[in-house]
């Protein structure tokens, strides 16, 4: 039963609206990444759209016409520009429609009370505004402050560090550098100032973590228990793998984009971290060291501090873990309260008008 020709005619009105406005929507998207790669998937999908007719009408037994002809192209340009663009906008869209969130965990033994902030290495000015009040305020409290940062080690450690967990690089740097390509911010920026109070005052404000050396005899320990561990380390960071490499070619690139495309860029980065970070922990072979063991030895720390309420800057990623480290040296812990920030959003670009009389 064949449809009649008004309703097909509304229904391919219906079509040609669709497709056009979601091609307009798509339209400015790949006009601002570049004209010539506008071009390319214009043409690819043209080309695709008038196979896809020659392929139709030649199914149907019937002959090729102009306006079907053009009627292909133009849906298939404009499809291709649509399909292109749309995993795109969704991308950039993440840090709005799924943000990433990091826990602030209130926990308690029955006699203190230790507050877990995660953190993430990279994130928006208005988060690492609000957790650095927050550590302010913990510290006028009476709080002991906690914090992450691995300690350099030996020469040999440091190599192996580098090596193994930072791409053959500085990963600080490395950090901070894909901050400012996401239009985000390294950690270190708002936090800074903990470095001093290490100084001015150490017995209050303390770099909880384990140094580049120990990781090393670490890894070197359960190596020899299980030698499938070093195995693990050679298939899933290779030896030939330079990621610092990798990485210093993506910043080349970044940097010769105008600054139009170095915006999309940096919404493109945002989205990405946003849909990265709120995955599980993967399972890393590293995970035993990066995690496990600084876990451990993080929750010994705080059983062995046990006259004071402590307040933790530690990845998120760490959260489980200790506390399932902490119960096993002390049961009676359990989680008080829990809150969330979100971590990673579009920059603060606040406007207004100002008016003053002179």
């Amino acid at each position: 039963m064949s449809m009649p020709a008004q309703s097909r005619l509304i229904l391919k009105t219906i079509c040609w609206t669709l497709v056009s406005l979601l091609f307009l929507a798509a339209l400015p998207l790949l006009r601002q990444a570049s004209l010539l790669v506008l071009a390319a998937v214009a043409v690819t999908g043209a080309g695709l759209g008038a196979g896809v007719y020659w392929l139709v009408q030649r199914l149907r037994q019937r002959r090729s016409n102009r306006t079907g002809l053009g009627a292909a192209l133009a849906v298939g340009a404009m499809t291709a520009v649509v399909g292109v663009a749309a995993p795109l906008y969704w991308l950039a869209l993440q840090p709005a429609l799924a943000p990433l969130t990091v826990p602030r965990v209130t926990l308690t033994d029955g006699h203190r009370q230790v507050i877990f902030q995660g953190m993430t290495h990279i994130g928006s000015a208005q988060f690492y505004r609000s957790v650095a009040y927050d550590v302010l305020r913990a510290q006028k409290q009476g709080y002991a402050l906690y914090f992450e940062g691995v300690l350099p080690g030996t020469p040999q450690a440091s190599e192996w560090f580098g090596r193994n967990l930072a791409g053959g690089g500085d990963l600080n740097a490395e950090y901070a550098k894909l901050a400012t390509v996401c239009g985000l911010h390294f950690q270190n920026e708002f936090l800074d100032f903990l470095v001093d109070d290490v100084r001015r005052a150490p017995s209050t404000t303390i770099n909880a973590d384990v140094s580049e050396t120990e990781m090393m005899q670490e890894w070197e320990r359960r190596a020899a228990a299980d030698p499938l561990l070093a195995r693990r380390l050679a298939e899933e960071h290779p030896a030939g793998e330079d990621s610092g490499d990798s990485m210093q070619q993506i910043f080349s690139l970044l940097s010769r984009l105008d600054s139009g495309q170095q915006h999309l860029a940096a919404a493109f980065c945002r989205g990405i971290f946003t849909v990265g970070l709120s995955k599980k922990s993967s399972p890393d072979v590293l995970n035993v060291v990066v995690l496990d063991f600084r876990n451990a030895r993080l929750a010994q720390r705080i059983t062995d501090d046990a006259d004071r309420n402590l307040f933790i800057l530690y990845g998120s990623g760490h959260f489980p873990g200790l506390l399932k480290e902490l119960r096993s040296r002390t049961p009676a812990w359990r989680v008080k309260e829990v809150s969330w920030s979100i971590a990673i959003d579009t920059p603060e670009q606040a406007r207004g008008t100002l008016q003053v009389t002179e």
